[in-house]
């Protein structure tokens, strides 16, 4: 009986890592604190919005983060799972449900007390030009972040007031 219950209970422990590699997938009842009051990062995170390189009458839509650990001890095998608000995925023609995860291509990120800074950068499909300020209104409301690392997470979210808009040429 000891051993059918050990055995239970090892499955259980192994489905549960499984399911935490997904980092897309939210527990329930997560609460997001807003990067204006976590003590453990400091977050800067601007949108630029310029003419797209390629592309006449096509804008490109960037999107930059610069993480900060305010914590001093490492992060081993760091990830970031980046939830956009509806109508911004909307603009930026994000697939919908798709919270991309970073680094990209399951790279292996640490962070230390002495390299506590990192960015990720997502760039957007092109957008019609003339439809810049739509797009710059799109940031409406919170960008939600889930931040993994071995053995610990936050859940925190960028509220609009924070986010920078800048809009380049055109």
């Amino acid at each position: 009986m000891r051993l059918a219950l050990l055995m239970v209970f090892i499955a259980a422990t192994l489905v549960g890592c499984g399911a935490k590699d997904d980092i897309t997938q939210l527990p329930e009842a997560v609460t997001f604190t807003p990067i204006t009051e976590t003590t453990d990062f400091a977050i800067d995170t601007e949108l630029v919005l310029e003419p797209h390189p390629e592309e006449a009458a096509k804008g490109q839509a960037t999107l930059q983060f610069r993480f900060e650990s305010l914590m001093e001890e490492d992060l081993t095998d760091l990830r970031v799972a980046v939830f956009y608000p509806e109508q911004m995925a909307h603009r930026m023609l994000i697939p919908e449900k798709d919270a991309p995860v970073f680094p990209i291509s399951g790279r292996r990120f640490d962070v230390t007390p002495s390299q506590p800074a990192w960015r990720i950068t997502h760039t957007f499909a092109p957008f019609d030009w003339d439809q810049v300020e739509t797009v710059r209104d799109a940031v409406l409301n919170p960008i939600r972040l889930r931040i993994v690392w071995e053995g610990d997470e936050r859940f925190l979210e960028v509220p609009p007031s924070e986010i920078r808009v800048r809009t380049q040429g055109g």
